[in-house]
């Protein structure tokens, strides 16, 4: 299982747009995370093709690198919800993980 941490210095925005509520097609080597911005509550979806039982690492760091939020969401149809509610509203970093891979990093905004 690898670590997610706020330590490492994120490449955010490299490769993954940021998708609107209404979601049809996922990132075939990402995950869509939605709505962003946000009021409290984000979606995610990723390939899971083969359906079977995944834990997705979070973590949620300010700008400064301080962790907010770390937590493991697990899922079976690649599919998750993460409530944000005491997060207070900002721009924030999200990493994402699958087992032993970093999957993603990308820009989460939290709004009032």
């Amino acid at each position: 299982n690898m670590s997610v941490s706020c330590n490492t210095t994120p490449v955010i925005g490299t490769h993954y747009k940021l998708l609107s509520p209404s979601l049809t097609n996922v990132p075939s080597n990402g995950i869509a995370v939605y709505p962003n911005p946000t009021k409290g509550i984000v979606h995610l979806k990723w390939n899971n093709i083969y359906n079977t039982r995944q834990e997705l690492n979070i973590s949620i760091c300010d700008v400064v690198g301080k962790e907010l939020l770390k937590t493991t969401l697990v899922s079976i149809d690649g599919t998750a919800t993460l409530p944000l509610e005491n997060i207070p509203p900002g721009i924030y970093v999200l990493h994402c993980s699958i087992g032993s891979n970093l999957v993603q990093t990308s820009k989460l905004f939290i709004g009032n």
